[in-house]
């Protein structure tokens, strides 16, 4: 795990699937290569990395083990930790989104769309002064 500087942007990625992670590290690496990304596996894991690292970013899936990516959203932010928050999930309910909004996720985007939508939301959380 790269160790940032203080200008450094960095990302965030919690997913429990070890494959999809390392794909959405690579993916992600290459579309902000001035970023440095880490990663996390458990919503506590996430939420312990989120005070040390300070990220502009996270991308939370929703099923974790522990407690769940909401859960962990909600936790984040509650301490104070001023990082943008998305959700990028398999589960497209209105429940799910709801819930992600209330935790106080920055932005909701099923799995199925993120090649679409996540670099643009990315895009503007670093470089367009949304935080």
């Amino acid at each position: 795990m790269p160790e940032p500087t203080a200008s450094t942007k960095k990302i965030l990625i919690v997913e429990d699937h070890q494959s999809l992670r390392d794909s959405l590290v690579r993916w992600i690496t290459e579309l902000f290569s001035d970023a440095s990304v880490f990663e996390a596996s458990t919503g506590e894991e996430a939420v312990a990395l989120a005070g040390r690292l300070n990220p502009e970013i996270i991308l939370m899936d929703i099923g974790l083990p522990g407690i769940n990516g909401i859960e962990a959203t909600s936790e984040i932010l509650r301490r104070g930790i001023k990082s943008q928050i998305i959700i990028l999930t398999i589960l497209e309910g209105d429940i799910y989104q709801r819930n992600a909004k209330k935790a106080g996720a920055y932005e909701f985007i099923p799995k199925r769309e993120m090649n679409i939508r996540l670099p643009e939301v990315m895009t503007d959380i670093l470089y367009k002064n949304v935080n």
